[in-house]
């Protein structure tokens, strides 16, 4: 039919147009970056949300969906002064088994001078491959001190912040919708319930999204099981499905505030919607 023959004359007219790249740029074409531009570029031009990503980027995706977005020391830095500063240690990483502290002044990265390099590029030298050595000089007061840190894989908790107040209200901070994130809220909100907590506010501001199977498992802990939740509606009848709870809910009486901003997408907006 037309569509197969447009389609067939599409991919020659895009052959003839790499040959003639090929033949004729001043330079060598490096291929691979090249070809992987065209993709993101082509896919990009289709609208804001469709993109690109190539198979390297899709396992760091992967790993995001854990948690893991790099591997570090674990330490936060800030530039004060044209200095850079440690501003804090995560417990069980690097920077903090070695005995970083907060206030110390980094100068050097694997013998390389930080002292007039900005805090993007700092943080860059800081960050490698897990289970690599770096080593750190900082200034702590007057006295000049060496250490060898190994990189960990930095996980960032799903759950960043839960507490009770004396009014009865429980907050929950949900940073993103992570792997096993569900079953860790429906465990916190339980413990809060436990401990008297009458209302909850849950705290989804700057909370991008993530796995949506993630979002549902903590919308069961408030709406009955089978609920359905969302529905996907494709071109292609086999991409057609609808999500709905599967865990029994632990309270469907309780009021709940939720807070959002311009950064709650994604996953987060189909929480805040149902």
């Amino acid at each position: 039919n037309n569509s197969i023959v447009k389609h067939e004359e599409n991919l020659q007219l895009f052959s003839e147009f790499y040959d003639l790249l090929d033949q004729n740029y001043l330079d060598t074409l490096a291929h691979d970056a090249f070809m992987n531009n065209i993709l993101k570029q082509t896919a990009s031009s289709l609208d804001q949300y469709t993109r690109y990503f190539t198979k390297q980027e899709t396992i760091l995706r992967n790993k995001s969906w854990s948690g893991i977005s790099y591997a570090g020391i674990g330490a936060s830095v800030n530039y004060v002064n044209d200095e850079v500063v440690i501003e804090h240690c995560k417990k069980e990483y690097g920077a903090d088994s070695v005995g970083l502290m907060f206030g110390d002044i980094i100068i050097a990265i694997n013998d390389r001078s930080v002292t007039k390099l900005n805090l993007v590029n700092t943080v860059k030298l800081l960050k490698g491959a897990k289970d690599t050595k770096v080593k750190i000089k900082v200034k702590r007061g007057e006295t000049i001190k060496e250490f060898i840190i190994i990189r960990k894989d930095v996980v960032t908790p799903s759950i960043g912040y839960s507490n009770l107040y004396t009014n009865q209200i429980a907050i929950l901070k949900v940073n993103q919708f992570l792997r096993g994130s569900g079953l860790r809220f429906r465990a916190e909100l339980k413990d809060l319930i436990n401990k008297g907590a009458k209302s909850v506010v849950i705290d989804l501001r700057g909370n991008t999204g993530g796995i949506v199977k993630e979002s549902i498992t903590m919308l069961s802990a408030f709406l009955p099981k089978n609920t359905l939740i969302c529905e996907l509606k494709s071109k292609d009848p086999k991409s057609n499905y609808k999500e709905f709870t599967k865990h029994d809910p632990i309270t469907t009486k309780m009021p709940v505030v939720i807070l959002i901003d311009k950064k709650t997408m994604s996953s987060a907006e189909i929480f805040a919607g149902a």
